[in-house]
């Protein structure tokens, strides 16, 4: 995996995470206790969209490509809106 390109997709968020990874694990402890609702929702989000590409791409006959383009359409989108706010 490229993760310099990985980490300037995910932009600030990844390295405030890995820098809280990398940093003492009673303060990472702390956070995580004083923001545990928030961070399981998102947890919930991405479990969510992880499990919508494993179905897509386990379907039964194979993927379907336009439907993976239409993913990446969507990603691809997304990434764009996030820059221009």
């Amino acid at each position: 995996m490229d993760w310099q390109a990985a980490e300037a997709l995910a932009a600030t968020g990844w390295a405030g995470m890995t820098r809280l990874a990398r940093g003492e694990p009673a303060i990472g402890a702390g956070i995580a206790a004083t923001n545990s609702a928030a961070i399981a929702a998102r947890l919930r989000e991405v479990r969510a969209a992880i499990d919508q590409w494993l179905a897509e791409l386990e379907r039964k006959g194979g993927p379907d490509p336009e439907a993976l383009r239409l993913r990446f359409v969507s990603a691809k989108n997304r990434l764009e809106d996030s820059q221009h706010r």
